[in-house]
């Protein structure tokens, strides 16, 4: 019955508007709401990174056949969802939302987290330094969250990137769930030599911070601040540069992408990249 009542919240979950698409929304908010109850307190940010996500999201046999096809004198039958499809980020959804579940409600201490165990964490800030964060006000969408559910962790998965923030005694906890329930779902590589680690080792960072870039943005819990990066801004002006004075339907759809992105953080680019659109 857990497990039906499990699938069913997933499905549910993925099929409004792409739960995954708000992930950097759950993230900001979680943060706000942290600030609100700890003033004072440092919150850390840390996110990880699935390696060759969509090849662990095997297909059932039934279903890998419907998406057969030849190849010259050779019968293709996939086993693992592919990157670019249309579905794929949602297919994948469905599992990031169980990792994400599983990661915060689940008893995952008994399991053994060797990436996590040797991060460095930073310990509590001086008074002088927590005097100048910026606080954060409550109001009825967005209260403080209560002592005991700020000890939870809290993960918001987009896709196959997982974005974490904690109070600093709960950070080492928080990865330690978000590293266990990775390998719950994919294997540890102790138990099939042949399954390559699933967390992107070249990616791990191995130090946490108040500081961190996410999704394409940098995120200062201490300023609660999110800025779009000079360099990413400096590459968006080299590609509009390099396609005038033509550009193909793929062009503007680059532009429109890049666009919509930024416009997290300046509203006016909503009003921008419906001009180009048009």
């Amino acid at each position: 019955a857990d497990e039906i009542r499990l699938s069913a919240w997933c499905s549910e979950m993925c099929m409004r508007d792409r739960h995954y698409g708000t992930a950097l929304k759950r993230h900001l908010t979680w943060i706000w709401k942290l600030r609100i109850e700890h003033p004072t307190d440092e919150i850390l940010q840390y996110c990880d990174d699935i390696a060759a996500a969509f090849h662990r999201i095997l297909y059932h046999p039934d279903i890998a056949t419907v998406f057969a096809y030849v190849f010259e004198e050779l019968l293709v039958i996939p086993v693992g969802n592919i990157f670019g499809s249309k579905s794929s980020p949602s297919w994948w959804d469905v599992v990031a939302e169980i990792r994400a579940h599983l990661a915060a409600c689940g008893d995952l201490s008994v399991y053994p987290t060797p990436l996590a165990d040797r991060l460095v964490i930073p310990p509590e800030p001086d008074s002088n330094i927590a005097a100048t964060f910026v606080p954060a006000c409550a109001d009825k969408l967005h209260p403080g969250i209560p002592a005991q559910q700020a000890t939870r962790p809290h993960h918001s998965m987009f896709v196959d990137d997982n974005g974490m923030a904690a109070l600093v005694h709960f950070m080492r906890t928080t990865i330690q769930s978000s590293e266990a329930s990775a390998k719950i779902l994919f294997g540890y590589p102790a138990e099939d030599p042949r399954r390559p680690v699933c967390l992107a080792e070249d990616k791990w960072l191995e130090t946490v911070s108040h500081l961190l870039h996410y999704l394409g943005f940098d995120i200062d819990t201490r300023r609660l601040t999110m800025s779009w990066p000079l360099d990413k801004r400096t590459q968006f002006r080299s590609l509009i540069l390099s396609l005038q004075p033509l550009c193909s339907p793929r062009d503007i759809s680059r532009i429109l992408g890049l666009l919509r992105n930024a416009a997290e953080v300046a509203l006016l680019i909503v009003y921008i990249s419906m001009r180009v659109q048009f």
